[in-house]
């Protein structure tokens, strides 16, 4: 498909032989070698990035290749839904180089499906850049990702003990299986099945054992993923050094840890908020085994202990996570309070978490009231409204085109509402002009160009007893030129294409007389791609609506 111009490479390349043997003759007379200290061993870079915005059956990206003094060779290739292989060879000085790719998918391959991209340059001095790794996914959705999220690559275990695997695993097509497959000491390949409802994303724990007769050595992890559509994505390995028990004297190492209501959320790290009844999620690492993980929390540096606790081990794992359930006794909120955890390994030797400079790890946090909770099957809120007369939350879930109900007096989720594609915005139907409102709920389907009227029942959740849809409206401007042709003067049409796609939204009535008469509702409309100039630069528009008189 690509042309190879080797014709100028060739009688560089004997020129280079012929200089070679000259010095090779030298060298054999004075039985001595040197080395060409001029030579360039800078290495060239490669840099793949996506391109995005297109249609769905488009995969398209970017690779630059970038050297010091001349690249010799490209080669890009694509394996997956769609696949390319390119390969070029420059016959002249060329330091930059940038190259498009559209690639097109058939409309039958399923939206998600994966593809990798990698790509290598080399110089003329034969020094390469290495690989370069992108993913990409059809249908315009993020590709795979999954990962071995503890231990950490570089960690060590010591024959005859345990490790805990975990794996984390997001897919916007849902996830029915996730595991791991293991090489090196111990080899085995493990995974979980999950079933209705499938989740976007989900962590697992494998313990994996490793026996008093393996061999010392390197073990390998490598987790993966298996779709709903029976895609499979692999994610990249780690790395665990296995030990003899003579070769262990170690003190235990506090990987990581988050006060958080989520334990494999964006909070772990060095968090400032937490509440009463929040989760302490603690891992640890020590060869020679884990016996003990804890948390203490004081309301003053250095004084009394308010709250703590221990989990006890039996020793035999490598690494060990656990997660508290804290009992904060505090009562007045906002309050500071002062957060360490510890490990013990099985030789009875404690230590605390540590910052990078060494010293104890404390967090420093703010206690408040409340209660935090994880969507059902996950997914993303887009916005939330709260029904007094129902004292219900109903949360829109934008990536599971459904509205979540979370029933406040038993502090739960209810079964959810299907509604229209990607909700987004939610407002109460209005029975008086002073904020009061029914039992409608009005929700923004922000995928399509309609309203959802969702009937809250007297008995049960609610659901979507009707679409309103919204007008598409095109604008145009009329000009008027003079042909060049017949000097006649002509009708030129301009059309400006802006989203229709309704997003937040608000309702009002006009009462008179203190009833209720027309509806009307407010919204924001979303950016899409491809709008025209002048609403090209993520502009949307300010509409409204009589939903009375439907105009």
């Amino acid at each position: 498909m690509y042309k190879d111009l080797t014709g100028g490479l060739r009688h560089g390349l004997t020129l280079a032989v012929i200089a070679a043997s000259i010095s090779l003759g030298v060298a054999a007379c004075n039985d001595t070698t040197s080395s060409n200290g001029t030579q360039d061993r800078t290495p060239p870079t490669m840099t793949l990035t996506p391109i995005t915005g297109g249609a769905d059956t488009v995969i398209a990206f970017s690779a630059r290749a970038k050297d010091n003094l001349g690249l010799r060779t490209i080669h890009v290739q694509a394996v997956g839904a769609v696949g390319v292989l390119y390969d070029t060879t420059f016959t002249s000085a060329v330091t930059d180089f940038t190259r498009a790719f559209t690639l097109f998918a058939s409309r039958l391959v399923p939206p998600g499906t994966p593809v990798v991209i990698t790509a290598t340059a080399v110089d003329g001095a034969g020094n390469t850049s290495g690989v370069d790794t992108l993913r990409l996914a059809t249908g315009n959705l993020p590709p795979p990702d999954v990962k071995v999220l503890s231990p950490f690559s570089g960690s060590s275990a010591v024959l005859g003990k345990s490790i805990v695997v975990t794996v984390m695993g997001k897919t916007a097509v849902k996830i029915r299986s996730l595991g791991l497959n293991t090489t090196g000491p111990v080899v085995r390949a493990d995974s979980a099945i999950y079933s209705s409802p499938l989740k976007d994303s989900l962590t697992m724990q494998d313990t994996i054992a490793i026996p008093l007769t393996a061999s010392a050595g390197t073990l390998t992890i490598t987790p993966f993923l298996r779709d709903s559509l029976g895609q499979r994505a692999v994610g990249t390995s780690i790395t665990i050094t296995v030990q003899t028990a003579a070769q262990v004297n170690s003190v235990p190492v506090v990987n990581a840890y988050c006060a958080s209501s989520s334990v494999y959320d964006n909070a772990c790290g060095h968090v400032n908020r937490i509440e009463v009844g929040d989760t302490v999620h603690v891992e640890a690492d020590d060869p020679s085994g884990i016996a003990q993980l804890g948390y203490e929390v004081r309301s003053a540096l250095g004084g009394p202990i308010d709250d703590s606790a221990t989990f006890v081990s039996s020793g035999q794992l490598t690494f060990q996570p656990h997660v508290f359930t804290m009992k904060l006794p505090y009562t007045t909120f906002p309050t500071t309070a002062y957060i360490q955890v510890f490990a013990r390994n099985a030789n009875g030797v404690r230590a605390y978490a540590k910052l990078a400079s060494g010293s104890d790890r404390i967090d420093t946090v703010t206690v408040v009231a409340g209660n935090t909770r994880p969507l059902p099957a996950g997914g993303i809120v887009a916005d939330v409204m709260y029904h007094p007369g129902k004292d219900r939350l109903y949360i829109t879930n934008i990536t599971q085109n459904r509205v979540e109900v979370f029933d406040l007096a038993s502090l739960a989720f209810q079964p959810g509402i299907i509604v229209g594609s990607r909700p987004w915005g939610i407002a109460g139907w209005p029975r008086n002009s002073t904020g009061a409102i029914g039992d409608t709920v009005l929700v923004a389907n922000s995928g399509g160009t309609s309203i959802s009227y969702v009937r809250l029942d007297a008995v049960g959740n609610g659901v979507e007893a009707f679409r309103y849809q919204l007008p598409n409206i095109i604008a145009y401007t009329i000009t008027t030129t003079t042909s060049v042709t017949s000097g006649l003067p002509t009708q030129v049409r301009t059309v400006y294409d802006f989203s229709d796609r309704p997003q937040y939204l608000g309702a009002t009535c006009i009462a008179s007389g203190g009833v209720c008469g027309d509806v009307i509702l407010a919204y924001s409309t979303t950016p899409t791609p491809g709008q025209s100039a002048p609403f090209q630069s993520n502009n949307g528009t300010l509409r409204w609506e009589n939903l009375t008189k439907v105009t």
